[in-house]
Parts: structure tokens; sequence; C-alpha cells
């Protein structure tokens, strides 16, 4: 018998497809999760926290000494990491993140899927809902662009995206396109410009945490392509084939 639960489930499935991890992390940051630790005066029954009462978390040290948090996305997962009894506690993950800034805690240690995340990750998961957080550029207009297509493609970037944008119903196209900035930045890197319904302000920010995890050549910027629109928008629409078309 099956013994995951919907966090357990998105957890596996973001191990291995990173279009999957904003949904994971949404679910997370809505999610209850269990800690071990050991209160200040132990409880019977079920255990809620009072103004002014503290919990001791048990920390573990992994071989290369290095100091982590261990949480878990189920009691099943917390059972299958221990090998004896311990107290243990329910809470809700978005506080457990924000009472533990600074440190880096561990989802589901010593099971076939985990994820660490770093205290950086934290910050942004807890101001944004993602692990990465996107920086807005303003190109003014009369700055000098140059567009081109890669002579790679990025197939496993490509991929990622396309999946997810099948998942959002508001995304319509998508193009690729090699941008490069002279007078900000001489390097050419990736540019995807994305065609939705609405304000495609926070499916852009997540199409960037996808990116982000399968990107083979650093950052990539995010646009949201108008009709009508000169610029960028006009590129995609008149000279490029989108990768991803909703059909």
């Amino acid at each position: 018998m099956d013994d995951t639960n919907n966090l357990e489930r998105a957890l596996r499935l973001a191990a291995t497809d990173p279009s999957a991890r904003p949904d994971f992390y949404r679910q997370l940051l809505e999610a209850e999760v269990f800690v071990i630790g050991e209160a200040e005066v132990r409880p019977e029954g079920a255990w809620t926290a009072k103004e002014g009462e503290s919990i001791s978390l048990q920390h573990w040290t992994k071989p290369d000494g290095t100091v982590v948090l261990p949480f878990f996305s189920s009691l099943a997962a917390l059972q299958r990491a221990l090998d004896q009894e311990v107290t243990y506690y329910q809470l809700p993950a978005r506080a457990l993140l924000e009472m533990t800034q600074g440190a880096t805690l561990v989802l589901d240690p010593r099971s076939e899927f985990g994820k660490e995340f770093m205290p950086g990750e934290i910050v942004a998961l807890l101001s944004g809902g993602l692990t990465h957080a996107a920086e807005r550029r303003v190109i003014e207009e009369d700055t000098r662009v140059l567009l081109a297509q890669p002579a790679e493609r990025p197939e496993a970037l490509l991929n990622a995206v396309r999946t997810f944008l099948a998942r959002r119903p508001a995304a319509r196209r998508a193009w690729l396109a090699l941008m490069t900035i002279p007078s900000q930045d001489p390097e050419p890197h990736l540019v995807i410009g994305v065609e939705a319904d609405g304000d495609a302000d926070a499916l852009l920010a997540e199409i960037g945490n996808v990116a982000a995890d399968t990107s083979p050549a650093g950052p990539v910027d995010l646009m949201q392509v108008r009709a009508g629109e000169e610029g960028l928008s006009r590129y995609f629409l008149d000279n490029v084939e989108p990768f991803f078309q909703r059909g």
C-alpha cells in the first residue's frame, strides 16, 4: 500500500522533473510537515505551541561536517528515516521556514528523494514562492539589442519549459532567442518570450525557476510577448517559430 501523501509525491516528481518544481514549492508552502525536537515541557497528546514557548529542534551533521535541520513530508517519511523513538511535532512548513531562517534544511533525508534548502533559497521561497528570485531588467528604447537563434538549441531547457507551460492554461505560445546587449553585457544569453492571457508576471517567474534549473549557459531572460508591440515582441512574432504552442 502506498502511504505517501500529496507533498511526498510532489517531491518525488520534482526530483526528476524540473517543470514540476514550481508546483512542488507551492504545495510545500501550504503543507504541514514534521520535525524532531523536544519542547520545554513534554506534552501529552497533541502539541500546540504557546506564545513564548520554545522548541529545541534536532539537527543532524552531514559527513562533510555541515549541520542541517531535517524535516519530513509525512509521519511515514520520518519513521522510515529513524530506527528509534523520538519526540516529533507537526507544524506548517511556512512557519518552520520562517522560524529557522539562516539554517540549512533538508526535506526527507535518508529517503530515496529529498531536497536540501540553502538559506538563500529559503529567503526566495518565503518572499516569492520559488527558490530562484527573479530580477527585473528594463531595456531602454534606444538601447542596441542584437538577436539571433542559438547554434545549438538547449533541448533540456526547452523540453522542461514546454512541459511546464502545458500545465498553465494561460500560456499560449513561447519562443527562444539569443540576445546580446553590447552596452550592458557583451556576452550573448538566452531569452524566452511568452505570449499569455492576462498579466504574465507570476507565470514568467515560474518559468524562470524552471529555466534556472535547466539552462546550459547561465541566466535566462524572460519577457511577455504582446501583439502590436515593437522590439522583441515584433522579432518573435515575425521571425521565429514558437517552441511551444497550445493546440
